[in-house]
């Protein structure tokens, strides 16, 4: 599967075509293996000097398919006669496929499409040394059909946060990014996105589930080529935007499709909060260096590179030649392991919808005061109120959710009543959507002065009423914030007799974890936490207002990263 660049690109236009279409080919080949393409330098798979397709080889090249013909005219100037096999031999390999590759085989100099991919290397047999120079760059942008970006972003000005947020408004109905273990645009992309919503919160739980909830919502994760092609395709340029939709490809990229004059027109606008170049980085193998005449051949590669022609020739097929610009431009993070996380996790994200039961002690002891973490004097009611307006975004269109308050204030009364009936956010409840009541609900949050907190026997029909919801594929919990005692009601029970039933009820195949958020300092914690172990769940004390949304926000990610 190992292959050459095309010849030459003679004609400039000729070669941003060819140049596609290798990006479209690669992209297939990928997909229908169905798994890492693993690459090898010669037909026995030695590792001797010389290659298959080039067996007098010195010095063996890998650069990422799109600049690939590029280096390779280049490297013809330290051939005998010109020619394309000699002792420099250049072939286009995908990114991703090198650095999959590393353990067994590498290429004395690798010029990859981003210097992440070099972070990879780093874990994964790391081979080569520092960074020569940088060949050429490739602003990351956000592309969409010309109708589509002027409706979506009239002032021609977007970012990774507007992105995120047009997506969960449901403003941007189609959006796709690239796996970003298989493809750079993907993985500019992800890192962007993460580090925008880094940017917005100091809880680093948080900030991933809001980078997330856009992984929650594309249309898909193929390459950017393939969408490309789909569009270069498309025969209702008009529904186009709407069914194929926004994504993520190098400037140079787009470059290259607009040289077919498609039928669909597409721009792309740079995320002002965020730019991230594929820059295209020379590095050599570390073994080269300790041979002279291979050394000798890396070091006049890379001037011919740097050179007035070939930079000339960058330019044509849509690069930027040089490095990205020193200031704007975003550093790849050094830590090889914080890139690799990031991608995994995003790349292995499990889609699921969530069913929440949220109980809300509505008990006279919620008004008792209370000092937060920071020293701030409050009351457990003002505190749930701004615990609760935080966690709240963290839930996603797809999760259903129903708010109980619970506690009794006459002999009487019943245990709880029913603030928000359970069923999808997005769900129509008379003029509004049922986002809209929880978020009025939580914000006119008022305890019932001398009432009692029927606590245990709220949970127990909490966890009853979902587990008669449970559905294949869904997550089933309750959430319960509370100050931890149950009291002053005539459904007091001991706790022995609590845990028991409980434990009763989690005892089939269809768990429904508690987790409960505890507010101030006489909370039973003790009871808590026994409450959540039983049922698989999770115990938190809320002294800051981020405290829930944390502790949901590490509920949520645990779930989706969960082992399949």
């Amino acid at each position: 599967m190992e292959r050459p660049p095309p010849r030459s690109h003679r004609r400039r236009r000729s070669w941003r075509i060819t140049g596609y279409w290798i990006l479209t080919l690669s992209a297939v080949l990928t997909v229908a293996a169905g798994t890492t393409i693993v690459w090898r330098w010669n037909a026995a798979g030695t590792g001797t000097r010389g290659d298959a397709g080039c067996p007098s080889a010195l010095l063996r090249v890998a650069a990422a398919p799109e600049i690939a013909n590029v280096v390779q005219e280049a490297s013809r100037a330290l051939n005998p006669g010109n020619a394309i096999c000699g002792p420099v031999y250049v072939t286009a390999r995908e990114p991703a496929a090198v650095a999959a590759g590393l353990r067994t085989e590498h290429p004395d100099v690798w010029i990859p499409s981003s210097s992440a991919w070099l972070r990879f290397a780093a874990v994964n047999g790391a081979v080569f040394e520092a960074p020569r120079q940088v060949v050429a760059s490739s602003p990351l942008v956000v592309v969409a059909p010309a109708g589509l970006s002027t409706a979506l972003w009239p002032d021609r000005r977007t970012g990774w946060a507007d992105v995120v947020t047009k997506v969960n408004k449901k403003q941007i109905k189609t959006v796709n990014v690239a796996d970003p273990l298989r493809d750079t645009a993907g993985l500019l992309t992800v890192l962007g996105v993460h580090t925008a919503m880094a940017g917005t919160t100091t809880d680093p739980g948080i900030a991933q589930m809001r980078a997330l909830s856009l992984r929650n919502r594309l249309a898909g994760s193929g390459l950017a080529a393939d969408l490309f092609a789909r569009y270069a395709q498309e025969i209702d340029p008009a529904a186009a935007g709407e069914r194929i939709g926004v994504f993520t490809a190098t400037e140079q990229a787009l470059a290259a499709y607009r040289e077919q004059s498609p039928p669909v027109a597409l721009e792309g606008l740079a995320p002002g909060d965020g730019a991230w170049h594929a820059d295209y980085p020379f590095v050599a193998a570390k073994e080269v260096t300790a041979d002279p005449g291979r050394e000798d051949l890396v070091g006049r590669l890379g001037a011919l590179l740097s050179g007035e022609e070939a930079q000339r020739a960058l330019a044509d097929a849509g690069f930027r030649p040089g490095a990205p610009p020193g200031v704007g431009a975003m550093p790849i993070p050094e830590d090889p392991e914080r890139v690799i996380t990031t991608a995994t996790q995003w790349s292995q994200y499990r889609l699921l919808r969530f069913q929440v039961l949220i109980l809300v002690d509505g008990s006279g002891s919620m008004n008792s005061p209370v000092t937060t973490a920071d020293g701030r004097k409050t009351t457990k009611a003002d505190l749930l109120r701004d615990s609760g307006a935080n966690a709240i975004p963290l839930f996603g269109e797809d999760t259903s959710l129903g708010l109980w308050y619970f506690g009794t204030a006459s002999a009487t009364g019943a245990p709880y009543v029913e603030a928000v009936p359970f069923g999808p956010l997005d769900e129509k409840l008379g003029e509004t959507d049922r986002r809209t009541v929880l978020n009025q609900q939580i914000a006119g949050y008022k305890p019932q002065e001398n009432a009692g907190t029927p606590l245990y026997q709220t949970v127990l029909d909490g966890v009853r009423t979902m587990k008669s919801k449970a559905k294949p594929d869904v997550v089933s919990m309750v959430v319960v914030l509370t100050d931890g005692s149950d009291e002053g009601s005539r459904f007091a029970m001991p706790r022995e007799t609590f845990l028991s039933q409980l434990a009763a009820e989690e005892g089939d195949l269809r768990p429904v974890p508690v987790f409960t958020i505890g507010y101030g300092p006489d909370a039973d914690v003790a009871t808590l936490k026994a409450m959540s172990e039983a049922s698989g769940g999770q115990v938190v004390m809320a002294t800051r207002t981020i405290d829930v949304a944390t502790a949901i926000a590490k509920v949520f990610l645990a779930a989706h990263t969960a082992t399949r």
